[in-house]
């Protein structure tokens, strides 16, 4: 690999890195010493029983761990180089050294619990989150299907479109993306760009 070529991948490494860490997104921040101790949420509240539809939960949880239900991702082609697994999975607001899950069909299994392997609506193969980046933790060293994620903070924005910087073919040819790969590319940066709520 030329002096050039390593030259672009790390400013491509480093634009990746700064729009996904990107701070600027974001609303104002709750004063929690404001949130006086005593009140309603003390008390708690019986909830009572919704039926519950009718579904084959194998099937179900084959969908959500190798499930190709969201419409874009990373190429998986850059999480195959190792100089992106971090960065990628930190993008996530995860880690790639996160546990596995042993039984997931395919590429899956040799992924962190958050992230799937799949087959984009464009035919490229990509990595994106699943549910559990959110609906799945760590306990006591394994994974938990369903626990809430309380390290993950949304009040900041990923900046993920906002970086600046173009992601233009020259560059994306350097990583050896064909053209359906740097469509998804852009197309993920372009859903992680931060929006604002009001």
């Amino acid at each position: 690999m030329g002096v050039a070529r390593i030259r672009l991948l790390l400013i491509f490494v480093l634009v990746f890195a700064a729009a996904c860490r990107d701070g600027s997104g974001g609303g104002p921040k709750t004063d929690v010493s404001q949130i006086p101790e005593i009140g309603p949420w003390n008390a708690g509240v019986a909830l009572p029983a919704e039926p519950q539809s009718q579904g084959d939960p194998a099937r179900g949880r084959d969908i959500l761990l190798g499930g190709d239900f969201m419409t874009c991702g990373i190429p998986f082609r850059l999480w195959s180089n190792p100089l992106f697994k971090e960065i990628i999975a930190s993008g996530f607001g995860g880690s790639k050294d996160a546990p596995l899950i042993a039984d997931r069909p395919g590429k899956n299994a040799e992924l962190p619990y958050f992230l799937n392997v799949f087959i984009s609506e464009n035919g490229s193969e990509v990595v994106n989150a699943n549910c559990l980046l959110c609906h799945g933790s760590q306990f006591n060293g394994e994974v938990v299907i369903g626990l809430g994620n309380p390290a993950i903070d949304f009040t900041e924005g990923t900046g993920g479109g906002n970086t600046g910087f173009p992601l233009t073919d020259a560059l994306l040819d350097l990583l050896g993306l064909d053209v359906a790969e740097k469509a998804q590319l852009r197309k993920t940066f372009q859903r992680a760009a931060p929006c604002s709520v009001h």
